[in-house]
Parts: C-alpha cells; structure tokens; sequence
C-alpha cells in the first residue's frame, strides 16, 4: 500500500516505517497522477500493525483500529480522519483512542478520548528541554483532549483543552529545582476549568487523592502527604503580569515538613488556601525614551519594541503587585520545632486573610494577617523563655496592629495566669515606629514572681547582653503594657502573698504598680510604687507602703532597712500600722543609696509590748515602770522623715503604763541619736524631759527641761501624704511625657 504513494506525497510519510495488514471498503472518486489524487473516502481497518516515526520516540506494535478517512490529500477544509478504534502498544505501555483529526495538511488538530497505561520514562523525550521537567513512573486512565500539533510544540496551555481522571504509580516529577513523588495517587484535571467557583480560576483545576505523596525543592525542603484529597483551582499561573489566583482545599490525615532546621508535622489538617492580587495589582509599564540626534535609547527591565515611528512597550514587576491571600484550616496534634525552640498544640483552628509586601526585608512585615486564632493544650518551647510556655487554651482575633485576646490561658512552671484584652501596635513595633501596646485583664491562682521578672527583664533592650538575667530587674523597653491584676497567690523566692489585686504599667523601662492590695503572713498590705532602671548600677525607685496590723517583728524581717530609719521599733512587739513614702537609688543589689534617699513615714500602735534589754529598757528602770521586763505601751503614733543619711523624728505621743511621753528628735543612718523626751502626764509631781545621744552601744542619758506642756498631744503633719502626692505627680508626669 505504502509503495503506491507517489512520489509528490511522499513526503507526508518521510520518518514513517509500518507493516501490518490492512483492509478497507469505500469510494475513490477524481483523476490520479503525479500532481493529483481523487476523493477518498475510505473505511479501513488496520491489524497487528507496527510503526516507527522519527517524531516519536518508541516503536508501536500490535496496532489495531478502526477509521474513516476522508481527504483529497490537498485540501484541509474537507480532510479528516474519524477514529473510531485504534489501540497500539510500546515495549512497555498501552493505548487506546478513538476522536477526530482535522486539517491533516497544515497545522493537525486532535479531538481524541483515550485511554492508556503508560511507562512515562518511555516518553521523556517528548518533553521540550526548556521546561526543565523528568517524568517517572506509571499513569493510567482516560483523557479527552482538543488540540493542535503546534500548541503542543509551543505548549499553548491556554488553547488546549484536556480533562481526564488519571492514576498514579510510583510517579515521580522534578520541574526545575522541585520534585513530587507518590507511590499511589488519582488525578481528575480540567483544563480549561469548566466548573470554576469563580471566573478567574478558569485555567485549570486538579484534584488529587492520594495514599502518600512527597513534595521537596533542590533546598533541602521536603512535605510528606498521607491519605490526602486536595483540590486545586488556578488562573494561569505563567502570566507573569500578575498574580494568580488561586484556591486550594485539603484533607488529609497527616503532613509533615522540614526545610533547613524547621521541623513540622500535623495530623488530619483540613481547609482551603486562596490566593489572588491585590485590588489594582497589575504590571506597571516603566519605560524611559530619550531621543539624540533620531537616536532612540530605550530602557526598560523587560518588554518588546519595534521601530515604525518609534513605537516600544515594556513592562515591569510593580513593588504594588503583591499577593493576598485566606486561609482556613483545623488541625490535630501539630509539632513545630526551629533550632532548638519548639511548639506543639493539640489543636488548632484558623481562619486569616494574609497581605503580602515583598518591599519589607522582615518576614514578620512581609506578611500582614487579619483573623482568628484558637489553640487548645499547646507548649512552646524556646531558649529565649528558658522555660516551657504552656498553653491550655487561646482565642483571639488578629489584625497586623491589633491582638484581640478573648480568652488566653497559659502556664510557666509554677505560673499560671489567663489574659484578656487588647495587644495593638504590634506591626509599628517591629517597624520601631511606635510602642508595643497592650491592656489586658491578668487572672491568676498562681504566680512564681521570681521566674516571670527572669523571663522579662531587658525584653526588648537591645543594649543588654545575656547577662541580664544574672543582674538586677530590668523593666521591658519599647512597650506599654498595663495590667490589671487578680492573683490568688504569688511568691517571691520563701514569700507568699494572696489575693493580690491592682494595676501594673509598664512603660519603656518605667515599672508602675498603681494601688496593689494583697496579703502576706505578716499583714494586710496596700503599695503604690514606680521602678526605672536606666542603668544596672543606677536603678530608681519611688513607693508609697502601707501596712496594716503588721506584728513589728516582721516588719523588720520584711523591710530591714526599717530599723536603720526607725531603730526604736526594735524595742517593740506586738501589732501596729506602719506607713511610708520615699524615693531612692539603688545600687544592683538593690541597695539604697543612702545620699539620695528621700521620705516619710508613720508607725501606730496600739497595746504594744515593750521590750526589755533594748533603748528604753533603762528609762523604763528609772521611772520605775510596774514591770521593768514587761511594759505594755497603750499607743503609739510616730511620724518622721528621712532626707539622705538624715531622719526627722516629728513629737509623737507615746503612752505607757502610767506615763505619757512626747518623743523627738533626729538621728543619722550610722546610728548616732538626739533625742528628746517630754514626760507630759505621770503620777509624779513634777514635769521633766530626757535628753538621749550617742550611738546603740554608748547611749547617754540626762534630765532636761521639758520642752512641752502638759497634757501635750501633737498633731499629725501629713508628711507621709505629702510624699504620697509627690509620688502620684512623679507617676503621672512619667507616664505622660513624649517619648
């Protein structure tokens, strides 16, 4: 049959070698010669044929079809081949097909449904060099197809059409530095993409189920799928004038992932991913066109131009065409780790919009995310916290400035605290154009103060070292933070106060504790205080302390550098009120620094108990009190101030056994006195004073003039409450100043 081809067709067979036997039954109708051929119209049938083509890169064999063939061999407009079977095999494939091939004389158009199992290394030739693409492994099962021999040599995607449902078994792709590989997978595609959710998402869709599949990139990055259904929809993806849009949905029952030292793993992952422009994302022309002497010099990053008048186009990738994209997804059992930090959660629910800005060098500002976020049971491990952050649950909508924290419930160590309320500037902070903002309701049962001020001090200083953590308390820098406290119960190293209540600043290195009630063992306690820390040798701290039916003993235990101030308190026992303002430097063992103290204070007392053996054990011999071991003193009411190494002891009444006395004086931090002592009301006849100097181990006494009048009571001075107000305007005008 081939050999009655002539000799002016022969070219339409050129590369072409078959055999196999042939039958047919039909009509030829037209003159025959060298230059023309009649009308056929032919039904044939072709057996066990073989063929070898240059073009095509395996033998056929055992071909057997069923076709009309219609052509004059010349004209297009009324050629064409009607397969109605035809099934062929290759060493190691099979095919089936059947369709309509048209304008067989100029660029060959295909409308085929086939079927087939195919060894895709057999084919590998097939595919142009600059796709950069190796195929592996075997693809069976059916596709329909529209499509023209030079879309094929030009991959003109856009103007194909193909569908189909394909299984594949151990396949393996690399497109470039990218690699999929399965051992068990089903494809359905569409191309274009009939049944799209939205219009720009016609290019093509995909759906993918399958038992395990592993994705890695030439990196080192690699995700392992197992018992997935994903399904894909895409615009087309190589329009490199714009973003695609894109929407994936997956299931699966597990993932993992590395890349680098990223560790990533989840269980039953469910959602859907989409990706699309931004609104007014689209290629910007930039182009720049001088002209000297009809010279055209034209520059521009890509394009194409022509000279007619001078006429050129080009276009550029716009800082602007940036992507956004959603995300919602639920998952189980996630396992992070990055270096030696590490997170896993139990659960995990997601839901966000994510702006991208390629312009920002931080991944942080890269992308920008609006959503919610739920966490059940979750631990972050990081060496930056030195302690796991347990997370027994969180809720919280997000915006890239604003965390709104609906319910939060975390654990470190022996801390456990819920937080509420609003964390904002969180994008502008990590620009360094604003605070960190927050304002959040703090709840705890509770607290380990020790291993919270480790875990904070210096955050967010970038002058200090790691050695922080081994110096004094650092307050935060770089943020604003207020919280209003509720703590059943806190420790600080063998201490323990409960019911701890009260708000707590803190603002660019200013530490505030605004009104805090608690209690301790000792005593019911009120304090205000600010905390500044501008250096670790030169820290600041200003405090307004009351303590209520605070037994004197552990007054002295609580605040030692009270005896300093107050050196009588010593002599006492019993319970009584002690109140005091002040100010001072600190050196980095938290030691005052006596020259820059400044403050007031107040001690009452009722039914105290004099002590024997301590300042007023010899008066109390002198006067001969009814118990010289053991001497109630009905009240007391002390007020005094300190400035530097200097205390002002203001005339307090003291009543005690059957005397009242005022006291008075000064004495100094080296526990040098000068006091005075008035005896206002006795049994004795007379009225007379005691002078004291000297120091706790040479204590000199005498009789003086009384220096006020009988019956004396003094009054109060308010000296605690005016450094109370002092504090109050340092706190404000801290707070408020312009940073």
């Amino acid at each position: 049959m081939l050999a009655l081809v002539p000799p002016s067709y022969q070219s339409y067979l050129k590369g072409v070698v078959a055999d196999g036997f042939v039958s047919s039954d039909g009509k030829i109708k037209g003159a025959y010669s060298d230059s023309q051929m009649p009308l056929l119209d032919m039904h044939i049938v072709l057996q066990d044929g073989t063929m070898k083509y240059d073009g095509f890169p395996v033998p056929l064999s055992q071909m057997n079809g069923e076709v009309v063939f219609y052509s004059d061999l010349t004209n297009d407009d009324i050629s064409y081949l009607q397969i109605d079977r035809f099934s062929a095999k290759t060493p190691k494939s099979t095919i089936q097909t059947k369709g309509k091939i048209t304008q067989l004389f100029t660029d060959i158009q295909c409308d085929l449904t086939s079927e087939g199992d195919l060894e895709l290394s057999e084919f590998a030739s097939m595919i142009p060099a600059d796709m950069k693409t190796k195929l592996n492994g075997r693809v069976s099962g059916q596709v329909t197809s529209r499509f023209s021999m030079l879309q094929i040599e030009k991959m003109q995607l856009e103007k194909m059409k193909l569908a189909g449902s394909v299984s594949l078994i151990d396949f393996r792709m690399v497109y470039d530095t990218i690699s999929v590989q399965t051992d068990d997978s089903k494809v359905d595609f569409s191309l274009p993409n009939a049944l799209a959710s939205a219009k720009n998402r016609r290019f093509v869709s995909a759906k993918v189920n399958t038992k395990s599949l592993v994705a890695g990139m030439q990196n080192g990055t690699k995700a392992y799928l197992e018992n997935g259904l994903i399904s894909f929809e895409s615009s087309d993806f190589r329009d490199s004038t714009r973003i695609p849009e894109v929407v994936c949905t997956f299931r699966l029952d597990s993932v993992s992932a590395s890349m680098d030292t990223i560790q990533f793993a989840v269980q039953k992952p469910v959602g859907q991913l989409e990706m699309m422009p931004r609104k007014g994302n689209v290629m910007e022309p930039e182009v720049n066109v001088t002209f000297d002497s009809g010279r055209l010099v034209a520059s521009a990053e890509s394009g194409t131009g022509r000279m007619n008048n001078v006429k050129l186009k080009a276009y550029y990738m716009s800082d602007k065409v940036q992507p956004k994209m959603k995300i919602q997804y639920s998952g189980e059992n996630l396992e992070m780790a990055m270096g030696p930090d590490s997170a896993s959660m139990n659960k995990i629910e997601l839901n966000a919009d994510l702006l991208n800005d390629q312009s920002q060098k931080d991944v942080f500002l890269q992308w920008q995310a609006n959503g919610f976020v739920k966490v059940d049971q979750g631990v972050i491990s990081m060496s930056a916290l030195g302690l796991p952050l347990e997370i027994p649950s969180i809720q919280m909508d997000f915006t890239p400035e604003v965390f709104n924290i609906k319910e939060s419930k975390l654990k470190i160590d022996r801390s456990d605290f819920s937080l509420s309320g609003k964390l904002s500037n969180v994008i502008s902070y990590f620009r360094k154009d604003s605070l960190l903002r927050a304002n959040f309701d703090f709840v705890s049962s509770n607290t380990d103060l020790v291993q919270l001020m480790q875990l904070t001090s210096g955050l967010g200083d970038t002058t200090q070292t790691d050695e922080t953590s081994t110096g004094p308390y650092m307050v935060p820098k770089g943020m604003d933070l207020q919280l209003n406290v509720d703590v059943a119960s806190a420790s600080y190293g063998s201490d323990v106060a409960k019911d701890i209540k009260g708000q707590f600043r803190v603002k660019d290195g200013l530490m505030v504790l605004d009104d805090f009630d608690f209690t301790t063992p000792a005593a019911r306690m009120k304090l205000t205080a600010m905390y500044r820390t501008p250096r670790k040798n030169h820290l600041f701290m200003g405090f307004d302390f009351h303590m209520f039916d605070v037994e004197i003993g552990e007054l002295l235990k609580i605040i030692p550098d009270v005896d300093s101030i107050m050196p009588m308190l010593r002599s006492f026992s019993g319970k009584g009120e002690y109140h005091m303002a002040a100010e001072t430097y600190l050196d980095s063992l938290y030691n005052p620094k006596k020259s820059t103290i400044r403050g007031a204070a107040s001690v009452r007392g009722q039914n105290l108990v004099l002590m024997d053996g301590e300042t007023f054990s010899e008066i109390a011999k002198t006067l001969k009190f009814s118990k010289q071991t053991f001497n109630k003193v009905d009240s007391l009411a002390a007020e005094f101030t300190v400035f530097k190494q200097e205390i002002d002891v203001y005339p307090f009444l003291i009543v005690m056994d059957k005397y009242k006395g005022v006291v008075a004086g000064r004495h100094n931090l080296d526990m040098s006195f000068d006091y005075h002592i008035s005896v206002v009301d006795s049994p004795l006849p007379l009225k007379f004073g005691i002078d004291i100097s000297g120091n706790l181990n040479d204590l000199k006494y005498r009789l003086a003039k009384c220096r006020y009048a009988e019956f004396y009571r003094p009054a109060a001075r308010g000296e605690v409450q005016n450094r109370q107000l002092e504090l109050r305007r340092m706190i404000r005008e801290a707070l408020t100043q312009k940073l």
